[in-house]
């Protein structure tokens, strides 16, 4: 693994799925300056992320996933539904096509993580284990910025 700092503005991002992780993950990438476009594909999605797209921060196909051609048009695919058997088969769509994905539940099949990230004015810390242990990344990440904040 290597860390890198994205510039997120004018990226196009996918998510298939539009539970609890997916709602977390897009919250997250909306907090930086000049979000990414978002996209959701879901036949259900929380009310959290109805808001978003309420608010036309966010879009949504609702819809069950399918692989379309148009979505291999997307910069970054996140991959988080419920379902280990879509999953797979939306990672495997879109290996096919070299696009960089991460799947919530498959850290072999996913070729970039989030980290568990804090900042202020001045500084931005990402923790990462790799997909291994996310809980213990945000317990570091926890840890730093109580330690900022003093």
């Amino acid at each position: 693994m290597f860390p890198l700092m994205l510039k997120m503005h004018n990226k196009k991002i996918l998510f298939v799925g539009g539970g609890k992780v997916a709602e977390r993950k897009i919250n997250s990438l909306l907090s930086v300056s000049n979000p990414p476009f978002i996209k959701v594909v879901a036949p259900q999605i929380t009310t959290g992320l109805k808001k978003l797209c309420n608010e036309n921060k966010i879009n949504w196909n609702n819809e069950n996933f399918s692989r379309k051609r148009e979505f291999v048009n997307f910069d970054y695919i996140f991959i988080c539904t419920d379902n280990k058997v879509i999953n797979e088969e939306a990672a495997d769509f879109f290996a096919g096509f070299y696009k960089e994905i991460n799947v919530c539940d498959n850290k072999e099949k996913s070729t970039f993580f989030m980290p568990a990230v804090t900042k202020n004015e001045k500084i931005t810390i990402a923790v990462s284990t790799s997909g291994n242990d996310p809980a213990y990344a945000k317990k570091i990440k926890n840890l730093i910025e109580k330690k900022l904040n003093r």
